[in-house]
This record gives structure tokens, C-alpha cells and sequence, in this order.
């Protein structure tokens, strides 16, 4: 098996004074999807238009423009997502894609994937339309926006097959949300418009309907995420258009029932839950998509809780600013958690531009950055530290090569956690590749003097 990883309290809603919450990371441009390398969160990748993608190696402080295929046209990178163990594998799509785009390179380069065979439009537009099984990380699911088509790769997104399809959809009836239960593998949830939540507990087979308002059709759930610290508990984020269905939504038995949990009444799109010593940290993020006659509170609305939703404060505090159509758009697409040195960030993708913020809840670097699965490789300096696969037996190999494939050098380590010091490069970005008996670790890491 391959496996890639990229380095490089007094109210119920609380209200902050005039002190600025946000700094600008990336300005005048628009920026509708971010991701972080989810095992070396100092890699952040964030989709612009005309398929322009910005990548940064040191945690959003500086970024290089890269483009997903040919550049130019209408298109909104509005899904990223990175492999959450092939981590230089980097999938992207959105508005006014022909499907799903894959790099294995960490963005470099693009092999478009899922596309519609007879060429119809086939759109994945956010990022939550991905669904990755975290028990078997190279088995993937994608779910197209409309018709609602389920697809299914086991082999890291290099090919795809049909798993079905969500039956007895209106026309209108769109997913743009999926997920899979984390401790339950065969669950998945889908949401959309007109079709509340769908739930599955075959891997997509059929699906039964947890709730349908057919009174509030215009409702369209953005985003799930599930709670990293309660077996079961999952939230998820609605959009709205002329409706009250919207906000921010809970349910604590695998999505089986729900109950909404703030915010009703206002049209939500970005969500990000964090693991904290005193429970979940939520971060909630107003869009109104393209409505903008002022009914619906959307735009501009961002709020965190540090304690599960009993009390919130206001985030709102951001220096919007010109995008590169000269419009100020206060549309909040995704949150992301990064680190500057051991302290984490939050970055906020908005149409104003990228946005970074200190109001996160510190938390071991380390154990943020574990996953379930044991091997894990990142760099430290001119270091790169591996640990090894739990059960590794012997010798395994590192090779270092450029992003173009050529081999720079190979070191023969033994198993375990190792610090495995790298000759003198120049600074760049450069694809590690930890070779073991049965499995492999890569990384596209930052190193150099």
C-alpha cells in the first residue's frame, strides 16, 4: 500500500468589542474552498476562480498561484480536499467543473478523474461532497450535486465506479453534503436541498429519509462535520433562501434524529469542530450564496462556542475588503485549522479573500494531527520525523526526490519513531517517501537552508 502525506462567557451569544478577530492572509481575491494537510497542517491549498489554486507551505503565510489543468473560464474551486494518508494526493472540483480533478503531486499537476461520459455537467461543488471511509482511506465516495449520483473509488481516487443513486429527488432536489460515521464505517448521511438528510447503512445502496420539511424545500444542508470527542454525534450547517430552516443542527445517535441547535434563522455555509480538554470548539460561517436583498441573515455572520454551544462569541470583526471583481462579498465557504510554529490558526476562505485568526483554543500540535492510522511523517527544520507503521518489522527506506520525480537520495533507517537527518537542499518543496516491508509513507515536505 502507498501512502502520501504533504508537508510543507456571560450571555448566551457573546459580543467582542472593536479588537480586530481576523488579519488578512490572502487579499483581493476570492477564495471559495480551503484545506490543510491534515498530517502536517502547515501545507494549506485554498481554490480561487478560473482554476487558480493558491498553496502555501508555511501555514498561510506565504502562497504560490497554481493552476488545476488549463486555467481560465467561470469555474469556483469549491471542493479540495487532501488524502488523509496519501496526503500529495489532492483532489479538486467545484462550479462550473466537468467533474473531479486528482494530483498526486501536491497541486503541481492534474489528471481529471469523474467525469459525466456523454459530457452532460457534472458538478461536485464543496468539498463536504467527498467522503473518505477512515477505517480504509483509499475507499472514497463523491457524491454529484444533480442528478444525486453516488461514485465510489477504492484506490485513492484513481478510478471510479457508480454506487447508486439517492432515489425520489425533485428535480431540484440536489446533495451537496456527504459523510461517513467515523466509528460505524457502513453509515453515511447526505444532505441537500429538498432532501433534509438521507441515510444510508449499506455504503449507499438505498437510502431511508431522516426528516424531509417539504414546507421549507429552499433549505439545503452545506456541510457535516462529526464531533471528534462523542462516538455518535454529528453536526451539520444549512443554507437558506426565502426560508427559516436554516443554522446549525445537531444529532447524537449517527444522524438518526436531529434537533436544531442555533441560528435557525440564518443561512449558514462553513463549519469547522475542533477536539478541546472541555469538549467540542465550533466555528460557524454565514453565506448567502448569491442573495443578497437583505431578508436573510447569512453574510458577515461568523461565531465560535468553546463549550458544545451553551454560549458564543461574535467573530464577526473581519477587514472585508475588494475581491478581484471589485465587489465586497462577506460570503464566509470553509474554516481550517493551521499551525504557526506550534500554536493553531484558524483560516477562513471568504469571496473578500483569505483570513487567519488566533481565537482557537490551543491544543497539543501532535495529537491534532493523528489520525487513526499509525504512520505518520512530517518535518522538523532540516529533519523529518517517521513513525512508523504499529507492527513494522525490519529496515524500511527513505527516498527523497523534487516534485518532478527526480531521485535525490535514499537512506536505508531502522523501524520505529526516527529522526532522519536530510542532506543540505535548497529551500523547496520535496516529495519524501518512506518505503517499509508491506506499505509505504509519503510526503511532500518544506526543507532546506
Amino acid at each position: 500500500m502507498q501512502l502520501v502525506l504533504v508537508i510543507c462567557l456571560i450571555a448566551s451569544v457573546l459580543t467582542t468589542g472593536s479588537a480586530q478577530q481576523w488579519t488578512t492572509s490572502i487579499a483581493n481575491r476570492a477564495c471559495y474552498s480551503v484545506s490543510v494537510n491534515p498530517l502536517s497542517r502547515n501545507v494549506v491549498y485554498v481554490g480561487n476562480v478560473s482554476r487558480t489554486l493558491f498553496r502555501s507551505n508555511d501555514g498561510g503565510t506565504t502562497f504560490e498561484e497554481l493552476l488545476v489543468g488549463s486555467g481560465g473560464g467561470p469555474s469556483l474551486i469549491t471542493t479540495l480536499v487532501v488524502h488523509p494518508r496519501d496526503t500529495a494526493v489532492v483532489f479538486a472540483g467545484g462550479i462550473a467543473f466537468a467533474g473531479l480533478d486528482r494530483s498526486s503531486d501536491g497541486g503541481q499537476t492534474w489528471t481529471n478523474v469523474l467525469i459525466d461520459p456523454i459530457g452532460a455537467r457534472f458538478e461536485v461543488v464543496s468539498s463536504s461532497a467527498i467522503a473518505i471511509n477512515p477505517a480504509y482511506p483509499d475507499t472514497m465516495y463523491v457524491m454529484r450535486n444533480n442528478p444525486a449520483y453516488l461514485y465510489r473509488s477504492i484506490n485513492a481516487g484513481l478510478t471510479w465506479d457508480s454506487a447508486g443513486a439517492i432515489a425520489g429527488l425533485p428535480s431540484q432536489g440536489r446533495i451537496r453534503a456527504l459523510t461517513i460515521a467515523p466509528d460505524r464505517t457502513n453509515v453515511l448521511l447526505a444532505g441537500g436541498r429538498s432532501a433534509y438528510v438521507r441515510r444510508s447503512t449499506d455504503m449507499g445502496k438505498t437510502w431511508a429519509v431522516v426528516i424531509n420539511d417539504s414546507g421549507t424545500n429552499d433549505a439545503e444542508i452545506a456541510r457535516f462535520v462529526w464531533s471528534p470527542s462523542t462516538p455518535g454525534k454529528v453536526y451539520a450547517v444549512a443554507i437558506i433562501q426565502n426560508t427559516s430552516s436554516g443554522g446549525l443542527h445537531v444529532s447524537t445517535d449517527w444522524g438518526q434524529s436531529w434537533e436544531t441547535m442555533r441560528f435557525r434563522d440564518t443561512s449558514l455555509y462553513a463549519l469547522e469542530v475542533q477536539a478541546t480538554p472541555s469538549g467540542d470548539e465550533i466555528f460557524v460561517g454565514g453565506n448567502l450564496l448569491e442573495l443578497y436583498d437583505g431578508s436573510i441573515k447569512g453574510d458577515s455572520i461568523i461565531y465560535r462556542t468553546v463549550n458544545g454551544g451553551t454560549n458564543w462569541q461574535n467573530l464577526g470583526s473581519v477587514p472585508w475588503a475588494e475581491n478581484e471583481t471589485g465587489n465586497i462579498v462577506s460570503n464566509v465557504w470553509a474554516f481550517a485549522v493551521t499551525y504557526e510554529g506550534r500554536y493553531p490558526e484558524m483560516l477562513m476562505a471568504t469571496e473578500s479573500g483569505l483570513y487567519r485568526s488566533t481565537f482557537i483554543t490551543e491544543v497539543s500540535e501532535r495529537s491534532a494531527v493523528r489520525t487513526t492510522q499509525p504512520p505518520t511523517l512530517y518535518a522538523i527544520d532540516n529533519q523529518l520525523v517517521l513513525d512508523t507503521w504499529q507492527g513494522a518489522q525490519g529496515a524500511f527506506r527513505v527516498d527523497v526526490t523534487s516534485l518532478t520525480g527526480s531521485t535525490l537520495y535514499s537512506i536505508e533507517c531502522a523501524s520505529g519513531q526516527q529522526r532522519v537527518p536530510l542532506p543540505l537542499l535548497s529551500t523547496g518543496c520535496y516529495i519524501v517517501r518512506a518505503i517499509g516491508t508491506n506499505e509505504s509513507v509519503s510526503s511532500v515536505v518544506m526543507l532546506g537552508n
